[in-house]
């Protein structure tokens, strides 16, 4: 098991790449591959300091083939940087708090969405990366 001390620094540093996450998203409309790239460096080594890497792997990658999928489905609604980033915040908090994280990020994007359809922009976008991130940090504490 890993000191809590190293835990809590790489809870801090995967902080740190949600904000960046966030800025780049609302900014320019995308999550750039560099930064969801060191997010899943930094989820693997916490995962195999922690001894779940198999759990976490797993968790990511089923999070991230479901976002795929949603992105196949509705292609305008999701972009390849959400999918990215599903995945590797699966990675990192792992099973259960997957569900947390996902179900506040779908539930508060779903009521932004339809105050945004009832507003005199309907047709405006919204980045999802923000959503994604604010669960993220509902599934760390839950």
């Amino acid at each position: 098991m890993v000191p809590s001390t190293v835990a809590y620094g790489f809870m801090v540093a995967f902080a740190g790449l949600l904000v960046l996450v966030s800025v780049m998203d609302l900014r320019h409309g995308r999550i750039p591959d560099n930064v969801v790239i060191l997010g899943l460096i930094l989820g693997l080594i916490a995962a195999g300091l922690q001894g779940t890497l198999l759990s976490a792997v797993t968790t990511g990658a089923g999070t991230f083939l479901g976002f795929m999928a949603l992105a196949l489905v509705y292609p305008s609604g999701i972009g390849g940087g959400d999918v990215k980033l599903a995945g590797v915040i699966g990675l990192i908090l792992g099973w259960p708090a997957i569900l947390w994280a996902l179900g506040i990020a779908l539930v508060i994007a779903g009521i932004t969405g339809v105050a945004i359809s009832m507003s005199h922009n309907p047709k405006r976008t919204v980045a999802f990366g923000p959503f994604l991130a604010g669960g993220a940090v509902v599934g760390f504490l839950a």
